[in-house]
């Protein structure tokens, strides 16, 4: 009857005034998305080689030719 709907009615107070209180949740890129390899690593050797793994990354013509590429890290293309 009444009283249960009046202790209802203050138990839904008592939710609303709580979840005004509690400082709101914030969402982390950094937490939710896994750090990168280092750069110069065997997973990531140059710049141009952080888009492997989702094939399209563009190939070194140098990387594996005998002088080999000059540009180092900072090489615009994969070297993997």
């Amino acid at each position: 009857g009444t009283a249960a709907l009046h202790l209802q009615e203050q138990l839904v107070e008592h939710a609303l005034a709580d979840s005004v209180s509690q400082k709101p949740r914030l969402l982390s890129l950094d937490a939710a998305v896994p750090e990168a390899f280092a750069l110069g690593s065997a997973e990531r050797p140059t710049v141009g080689s952080a888009c492997h793994h989702l094939g399209i990354c563009k190939p070194c013509a140098h990387a594996f030719s005998k002088r080999g590429c000059l540009n180092g890290v900072k090489c615009e293309f994969c070297h993997l």
